[in-house]
This record gives structure tokens, C-alpha cells and sequence, in this order.
């Protein structure tokens, strides 16, 4: 916490120093595309003005497993996301870019 301010750090400040740390790093990068994807899904379900139970009747499953994935705490395959996509009326789009450590705020 800052003692001048009484608030907490930035995130991406946090970020630009604690990747500095290899370890920290790798880790960070490992997990990125799994919260990118949780992201959009739940981006897109609240596009869609759906609830995760709805959307999990659309999808065939549970409201849990919707749960799990928007936590980033599932595995996801192209198939699910897909499916997703599919209940949602939305196609997946799936890209390369160039590595960045930039933080980015949607």
C-alpha cells in the first residue's frame, strides 16, 4: 500500500515489476491465453444478456462448468469454445500476435 496516497498499486504496475522476475514471467505467460479465453467467453455471454445457467442450457451443460471456464479454472478446448460460440450466435476467432508483456485493460 502507498503510504502517501492510502491506496494500493496499480495492476499494471505490478505487473511491469513482478514480471521482471523469470520465474514470475513464465508462469504469467503459461496461464495468459487461458484468461483470454475465459474473458471472452463471459465478455460474450454478457453481450448476449445471458446468465451462465442459460447460456449452460444453450450449450449442453452445466452452469458450474460455464462457471469454471469464465474462472479460467478449466482447460478449454477449440471444440467447447466453439459450441459456445455457436449457442451465443457468435463465431470464434482465434489469432497470432507478436509477443507483448504490455498489460492491456479491456
Amino acid at each position: 500500500m502507498n503510504k502517501k496516497t492510502g491506496r494500493g498499486i496499480r495492476l499494471k504496475d505490478f505487473l511491469r515489476e513482478e514480471l521482471q522476475h523469470p520465474e514470475v514471467k513464465k508462469h504469467y505467460l503459461a496461464a495468459k491465453a487461458e484468461w483470454l479465453a475465459a474473458r471472452a467467453v463471459m465478455k460474450a455471454r454478457m453481450a448476449a444478456n445471458l446468465t451462465q445457467a442459460e447460456l449452460a442450457r444453450k450449450v449442453h451443460t452445466s452452469q458450474q462448468a460455464i462457471s469454471r471456464i469464465e474462472a479460467g479454472e478449466q482447460n478449454t478446448s477449440v471444440a467447447i469454445l466453439r459450441k459456445i460460440g455457436h449457442a451465443l450466435g457468435m463465431e470464434l476467432h482465434i489469432d497470432y500476435k507478436p509477443k507483448s508483456l504490455r498489460f492491456r485493460h479491456a
